[in-house]
């Protein structure tokens, strides 16, 4: 990560939003971290970082009783299945219910999808589905600039998302 050393040197804030890092590369940005503010999240849209929110209180609230399941669908191109947001919120459902039972992910890849995640709890009684669907790909850079105006007030440390909206 040639850019994390050259922001440290420099003092300059950094906003990473990249997915399917190492342990390694994870505990490199930990530790410049400590010299410069530092925004890493797996998704830069404010509107998944809500969803984030949301799931987590949504397996707490809800508990074992329910199954769950998460659907996500990205564009044909997309590398990487499942995506970063969708473990994410895999890990968010088994931290809020306080299991380590593996959360199933369908991941769908066609035509032009830019980002849709849908996380369905169901019990023997109901559903509860909570969904965000991406429009454009601008969310993404707006997010991605609100974090930056976000870091450029710190000295350092190592911020989320969460962080930059006040969740």
């Amino acid at each position: 990560m040639e850019h994390l050393s050259l922001c440290a040197k420099e003092g300059k804030a950094m906003v990473v939003g990249t997915t399917g890092l190492t342990d390694e590369q994870k505990a490199d940005i930990t530790k410049v971290s400590e010299k410069i503010p530092i925004v890493f999240s797996p998704n830069m849209s404010i509107g998944v970082n809500l969803l984030f929110k949301m799931v987590g209180e949504a397996a707490k609230v809800l508990g074992r009783e329910y199954t769950v399941e998460i659907i996500e669908a990205h564009h044909a191109e997309k590398k990487d299945s499942p995506s970063g947001t969708a473990k994410e919120l895999a890990r968010l459902v088994k931290e809020g219910m306080g299991t380590d039972t593996k959360v199933p992910i369908e991941s769908i890849r066609e035509d032009e999808i830019v980002g849709e995640h849908t996380i369905k709890f169901e019990s023997d009684t109901d559903i509860v589905e909570i969904t965000h669907s991406a429009k454009t790909r601008d969310i993404f850079a707006a997010g991605a600039l609100e974090a930056a105006r976000f870091a450029a007030k710190k000295k350092s440390g190592l911020f989320s998302m969460k962080d930059v909206i006040g969740l």
